[in-house]
């Protein structure tokens, strides 16, 4: 059975959360390397896994280093996993687990490294029929790295359970199998959500990135509100694992972004916008719109004039729910010369109905022609895939 078929299961079990396998990781085994300790001129320890799971399960922080080196893939040459070792690795896992808050903060790192290992031991080797014993030990010590005191052991285990999404043993499953495995995965995205929020912007940003492997948009959709974040970092995390999310990153968010404090963040919007296909005129206005001086964005409604290129109604719409009441004013009178479209007349009886002032509900009201259908929704922010502007 292909992966593809593997990753896809748990979609058919209602889940309504999928990934897609090959997902970069920062917590990969290659991560924890640089940091292993020379174990055998430590006489508590013994050359098997056994021996260094039970040593690991009493806190010994060499045994975590020794059993990432066990668990190289280099080191493993068996095309099989048996009912035994099988029965080892959650064992293991669960070793792990106990001696988890004894351990130094490098060796509960490690600990996510060693994680990620047997999983991938699991999915590259043929698995046995207990795989699912090795489930619960994991989404533990994951749970526990999640909540540890250290931003990098946080952060590793969010890398850990980005893989984890597109994660399945190298074997056909049944019904009820693709079901366990299903509510495994389930179980994190919780924890995941809650990281969002995390002091830490190294955790902040790992937990966007995990999100960011989730392509069903509702599942993701919580990351994208840190487009906003004060750190430059969660900042860029975000456009980056969510450039291609045209159904929840929306043009106006990444607009925002062109007028960032970080360069290389609004070089970054910039480049993304152009690829979902808006035009450097586009950009730049829609830059303007967003602006938070008042007047920038009041000097769009000059650049409108006479134009043919763009749609001009597109972006008067979108300055008709500008925050400034006096921004609201000029547009009115642009709206009102335009009642031959659909959408002024619409806008301007929205505007009578529902604006936050008084002064402008009466002045639209003079404006509008007969009331009808209406709707307070915003506008496509111009500029988007779904407008069409006007061309020459």
């Amino acid at each position: 059975m292909t992966t593809a078929r593997k990753t896809g299961r748990w979609i058919a079990a209602g889940l309504g959360i999928c990934i897609v396998a090959g997902v970069a990781v920062v917590a990969s085994t290659s991560l924890f390397r640089g940091s292993r300790t020379k174990i055998a001129a430590n006489p508590v320890l013994g050359s098997t896994i056994v021996e260094l799971s039970a040593a690991a399960r009493l806190g010994n922080n060499a045994a975590a280093e020794g059993l990432l080196a066990k668990l190289d893939p280099k080191n493993q040459t068996e095309p099989s996993i048996s009912d035994t070792e099988s029965e080892q690795l959650a064992e293991v896992i669960g070793s792990l687990r106990a001696g988890f808050l004894q351990f130094q903060p490098k060796s509960r790192l490690v600990a996510m490294g060693v994680t990620a290992a047997i999983l991938d031991r699991f999915s590259s080797a043929n698995a046995p029929g207990n795989w699912v014993d090795i489930l619960g030990p994991v989404h533990d010590l994951l749970n526990s790295g999640l909540g540890d005191g250290e931003p990098a052991v946080r952060a590793a285990a969010l890398s850990v359970i980005s893989r984890s999404w597109g994660w399945a043993p190298n074997r056909s499953l049944i019904a009820i199998e693709e079901v366990v495995l299903a509510e495994w995965k389930q179980g994190f995205h919780t924890g995941v959500v809650r990281r969002l929020a995390d002091k830490s912007e190294v955790s902040r940003a790992a937990a966007v990135a995990c999100l960011g492997a989730l392509p069903v948009d509702r599942a993701a959709a919580p990351a994208t509100a840190y487009l906003d974040d004060s750190s430059p970092t969660v900042r860029r995390q975000v456009l980056n694992s969510f450039a291609g999310r045209t159904g929840i990153l929306t043009e106006d968010a990444i607009l925002v972004r062109t007028n960032d404090s970080e360069p290389d963040i609004a070089q970054m919007a910039e480049v993304i916008l152009r690829g979902r296909g808006l035009s450097a005129e586009q950009i730049g206005l829609g830059r303007m719109i967003v602006n938070a001086k008042a007047e920038v964005r009041l000097s769009v409604l000059g650049l409108l004039k006479d134009r043919n290129d763009i749609d001009p109604m597109t972006w008067l719409l979108q300055l008709s729910h500008d925050k400034e009441e006096s921004i609201r004013a000029k547009v009115m009178p642009e709206l009102a010369a335009q009642l031959d479209s659909p959408e002024a007349r619409k806008r301007l009886r929205e505007m009578a109905a529902s604006d936050s002032s008084a002064t402008i509900r009466a002045a639209a009201a003079k404006l509008a022609p007969a009331p009808g259908d209406t709707t307070a929704s915003l506008p496509p922010l111009p500029g988007s895939p779904s407008l069409n502007p006007k061309a020459n």
